[in-house]
């Protein structure tokens, strides 16, 4: 059953006038989300990190999204997400003092992450109770309400056209704001069972990283089902809404 809370610290307003409310989810689009916000808030708490500005300037409350006018998430495909923070937030950053994250694999898997294989990450480090923010189920950001745009990250420009208007849109959401983006990337036969470090090695030399696919097992993607569940529901079920319709589309959680 999923799980939502009207108390989420994730819904932010994009200006004081708090027409448009979007939830921040890491590895949907965040960094576009951040930059829209960041821009109105200025030199506001300068000296503070991105997240504690926004958290003090431009948090929304329960209240105040159902008041919005626009209620908004990036929703995204919850394999294609995974695999993304894999390679994002832990091939990547290999070589990096990176504790909030690394500290969690090693506890879960017993080694340290460039040692550690994405079939590691997934069967022991994903299946804690307690995982970073990056791979936080999309669900459990959300308040029990009606989203009144709904943005598929494959669409991502033409959707925010619509719901931020084409300023907003042309400005934060043409072109990709995070890196990992803009790489190229290759088949790999079982990259599932190559080390974070293999990769990361493999990939300072080409500057290519494996294809989402490279990763895609029928087991691996029956774990993530399973992890993930309440995410695949709602994905699968806006997909098949959105045939046919071009632009974002309402998803009620309401009555959930």
């Amino acid at each position: 059953m999923m799980k939502f809370n009207k108390n989420r610290q994730t819904h932010f307003k994009v200006d004081e006038s708090g027409k448009i409310c979007v939830v921040y989810i890491r590895k949907n689009a965040c960094s576009a989300l951040k930059a829209m916000i960041l821009d109105d808030i200025g030199d506001l708490g300068a000296g503070k990190t991105d997240t504690q500005r926004m958290a003090e300037y431009r948090l929304c409350n329960f209240e105040e999204a159902t008041s919005a006018r626009v209620r908004s998430f990036i929703i995204r495909d919850p394999l294609h997400r995974v695999i993304s923070g894999w390679l994002n937030q832990v091939v990547q950053k290999i070589d990096r003092a990176y504790p909030e994250m690394f500290d969690g694999i090693t506890d879960a898997v017993g080694k340290h992450p460039r040692d550690v294989t994405f079939n590691d990450f997934l069967k022991l480090y994903l299946t804690r109770k307690k995982i970073n923010g990056h791979f936080t189920p999309v669900v459990n950001h959300l308040y029990p309400m009606l989203y009144t745009h709904v943005l598929h990250d494959q669409s991502l420009y033409d959707d925010a056209r619509i719901a931020f208007g084409n300023d907003l849109a042309q400005k934060n959401f043409l072109r990709p704001t995070n890196a990992t983006g803009l790489l190229k990337s290759e088949h790999v036969e079982g990259a599932y069972n190559f080390t974070a470090g293999e990769i990361f090695d493999a990939f300072k030399e080409r500057s290519i990283l494996p294809s989402k696919d490279s990763f895609s097992s029928p087991q691996n993607i029956e774990i993530i089902n399973d992890i993930y569940s309440d995410d695949v529901s709602v994905y699968k079920s806006y997909i098949k809404e959105r045939i046919g319709i071009l632009g974002p589309i309402s998803i009620d959680f309401s009555d959930r």
